[in-house]
């Protein structure tokens, strides 16, 4: 997979978890990739005095020795690797939180003995909902099928030269 193909099917994928209210793991994703790859990098540096003080600064700057250091930087994600993590996180919410809903909805189905549990609104306005496994079960079909595309993407993604 090319870069630019990453980025159109981040671009979709980005699309699609907004439509489907998942805005936030999109937000989180993008926070994460915004911040980079942080990792440690030996780095030439001189020594030089400043007001009295030892200073390391960039080589060429200075006419002193020369030394290493250990610097953290930052190394921006490719697209692939975005992609890669949106993924991965969509993954998360989405695949796993549906199968964490159908065993809570049939622990309580199996703790009201096979009744589903009815959630009234605290709103007027709003809707409340039934939550039994009967009701979960096309979420997570569609979680597990969700699942199954998303991991090949990531397959072709991680894959690719």
């Amino acid at each position: 997979m090319t870069e630019s193909e990453a980025d159109l099917w981040y671009s979709r994928l980005s699309d699609f978890a907004r439509s489907r209210q998942l805005g936030w793991v999109v937000e989180e994703v993008e926070a994460e990739a915004s911040m980079g790859e942080l990792r440690r990098s030996k780095l030439d540096v001189s020594e030089a005095v400043v007001d009295d003080e030892p200073a390391m600064i960039p080589v060429g700057l200075a006419k002193r020795r020369k030394t290493r250091a250990t610097f953290v930087v930052a190394r921006q994600f490719t697209a692939r690797e975005r992609l890669a993590l949106l993924i991965k996180a969509l993954e998360i919410a989405v695949s796993q939180h549906t199968t964490i809903a159908n065993h809570v909805a049939s622990y309580v189905s199996e703790q009201l003995g096979g009744a589903a549990a009815q959630f009234a609104p605290e709103l007027e306005t709003a809707e409340g909902f039934r939550l039994s496994p009967n009701e979960t079960r096309p979420a997570v079909e569609a979680g597990q099928h969700l699942d199954v595309l998303l991991t090949e993407l990531l397959r072709e993604v991680e894959d690719a030269p």
